[in-house]
């Protein structure tokens, strides 16, 4: 019976953490290591970016619900910050397992980003998350046969949850570009 710790799960998840090389937006010249985060550290970008919506509400001295009244997309903008700080890395420095190096001292550095900057970055990470993903991916061809047969039956949502990010953007797009009948 295989077990978290087997060599052989803890290769594969090796493999699955590894640090891509990207460039930073608009400057192909900066590198910026990108790695894949554990579920662990998804949950500490959520509980910090908590803490900094609670403390920005009361430096606002509102509650943090009327903040999420006011500003809805705080919270998400937070956590993709959190997100971002935790996973660029030096290019150059340790590699897992191995704690990296962080790229940015902290998420208030990335808070000082211009905002299309942090997008991209966000993108980067997923991107390079489903680069590494067990979803399904689909070609032009198989994409336009899931678009046809969406088309003529209910599928449902369930046959939709095996596909990743990338091939269910590039379904919407078909769906938009073809003519209908």
């Amino acid at each position: 019976m295989a077990r978290f710790s087997d060599k052989a799960l803890q290769e594969v998840l090796k493999g699955k953490r590894a640090i891509a090389v990207v460039h930073y937006p608009g400057a192909p010249h900066i590198s910026l290591g990108v790695r894949i985060l554990s579920d662990d550290d998804h949950e500490a970008a959520r509980e910090e970016a908590a803490k900094h919506t609670a403390k920005r509400a009361a430096d606002l001295m509102i509650k943090a619900p009327e903040l999420m009244v006011l500003d809805p997309e705080h919270s998400d903008i937070e956590i993709r910050r959190q997100i971002i700080a935790r996973a660029f890395v030096d290019p150059d420095g340790p590699k897992p397992p191995a704690d990296p190096v962080p790229f940015f001292e902290s998420p208030t550095a990335v808070r000082q980003l211009p905002s299309v900057d942090v997008e991209v970055l966000f993108q980067m990470y997923v991107e390079h998350q489903n680069s590494v993903s067990p979803l399904q991916t689909l070609d032009e061809e198989q994409i336009k046969e899931l678009a046809d047969a969406l088309k003529k039956e209910q599928l449902g949502p369930a046959l939709l949850a095996m596909y990743d990010a990338p091939t269910l953007r590039t379904l919407v797009r078909s769906l938009v570009n073809q003519p209908s009948s």
